[in-house]
C-alpha cells in the first residue's frame, strides 16, 4: 500500500467517477483503475462496486477505508509542508520588531530555542514603539512584528494572539492611594510618568481616563519602564502600565495596584501583507505555542 494508491482510491470516492478522478489526477483511467485494484489485492477487501460504472458506489469495507485513507493523506501533506519549510529555511538574518517587553512575556527564552534549532538563522532585534515596528513591517524592514493591538494592525492580514494583560496603577508604596482595586477617578490630581505618545499604552489610557472624568496630567515621558519606576518612587508621581510588563521591575518603594475599570491588551505577533519567510512563519509558530 503506498500513497499514489490512497490517493486514486480517495478520488474516486470523492467523485463517484473513474473518469473524472483520473482528469483531476492527471493520470490514465487504466493506470487509475490499476492503482485501485492493487489496493483492493494489498487488502484483501473490495472497496468499490463497480456493478454500475455510472454510478460508483462504495462498499461498506471502501466507506470506512476512506475515512481513513483521507486522514492518512491529510497526515502526509501535513508532513511535506514541514519539510519543504525547513528545506527552505534561508541562512542568514531575520530581522524582528517588537515592543520592549519581550524578556517580561518569557519571550526571549522563546527566540533562545528558535536559534538552538536553526543555527544557520541569525536573529537581529529591534524594539520600539508600536507605530514605528509596524512602520518597519510595512516598509520590509522587518520580518516579523510583536505588537500590542491598536487598530493600526488590522491593515495586517496575518496577524495573532501571543498573550494578553491588564491595565494597572503603578503608584509610590507610601502614597495616599491604597484602595485595591483602585478607582481611577481618585488619579485626577495625579502627576503622571508615562511611555510615548506612540506606544500601544498611550492611545488606551487617554480614553480610559476620559471615561473616569479627567484627562491625565502627565509631566514626563520616557520609553524606558524601569526610568518611570524610578521617577515614581522619586518624585512621588503615578502611571498606568500594563501587570506583566511592569511587574519585574517594582521594588519597595512602588507598589501595583489593580484598577476598578478593567482594560486588557493584546499582545499580537504580526506578519507582513507579501510573502512572510518560511523562517518568520516558524518563528511564528513558536510564539503561539509559548502559551500552549
Amino acid at each position: 500500500m503506498n500513497f499514489e494508491q490512497l490517493a486514486a482510491f480517495s478520488k474516486v470516492a470523492e467523485v463517484k467517477s473513474f473518469s473524472q478522478a483520473a482528469v483531476l489526477l492527471n493520470i490514465t483511467q487504466s493506470a487509475l483503475s490499476k492503482q485501485i485494484i492493487n489496493l483492493e489485492k494489498e487488502l484483501n477487501l473490495q472497496l468499490i462496486n463497480r456493478e454500475n460504472r455510472r454510478r460508483i458506489k462504495l462498499t461498506d469495507a471502501g466507506k470506512q477505508i476512506q475515512h481513513y485513507a483521507a486522514t492518512i493523506l491529510t497526515q502526509q501533506q501535513l508532513l511535506l509542508n514541514t519539510v519543504n519549510e525547513f528545506q527552505n529555511l534561508e541562512r542568514g538574518t531575520l530581522k524582528i520588531a517588537a515592543v520592549p517587553v519581550l524578556a517580561q512575556y518569557n519571550m526571549t527564552a522563546v527566540l533562545a530555542s528558535f536559534m538552538a534549532d536553526h543555527p544557520q538563522i541569525d536573529l537581529q532585534l529591534y524594539e520600539g514603539e508600536n507605530d514605528v515596528i509596524l512602520d518597519k513591517l510595512q516598509h520590509n524592514q522587518a520580518d516579523i512584528a510583536i505588537v500590542r493591538d491598536s487598530p493600526a494592525i488590522n491593515t495586517f492580514k496575518q496577524q495573532a494572539l501571543i498573550t494578553s494583560d491588564e491595565l494597572v496603577a503603578v503608584v509610590p508604596a507610601n502614597s495616599r492611594w491604597q484602595a485595591d482595586p483602585l478607582d481611577l477617578a481618585a488619579l485626577s490630581t495625579a502627576e503622571f510618568v508615562m511611555l510615548p505618545e506612540d506606544s500601544g499604552l498611550h492611545s488606551a489610557v487617554l480614553p480610559l481616563c476620559q471615561q473616569a472624568g479627567f484627562t491625565p496630567n502627565v509631566r514626563f515621558v520616557s520609553t524606558h519602564i524601569e526610568t518611570l519606576i524610578s521617577i515614581i518612587q522619586d518624585a512621588q508621581q503615578v502611571s498606568l502600565l500594563f501587570k506583566k510588563s511592569v511587574t519585574p521591575f517594582l521594588n519597595e518603594h512602588t507598589r501595583l495596584l489593580n484598577l476598578k475599570q478593567t482594560f486588557t491588551s493584546d499582545l499580537k505577533v504580526v506578519l507582513p501583507n507579501t510573502t512572510p519567510q518560511p523562517a518568520a512563519q516558524r518563528l511564528k509558530r513558536y510564539f503561539l505555542n509559548t502559551n500552549k
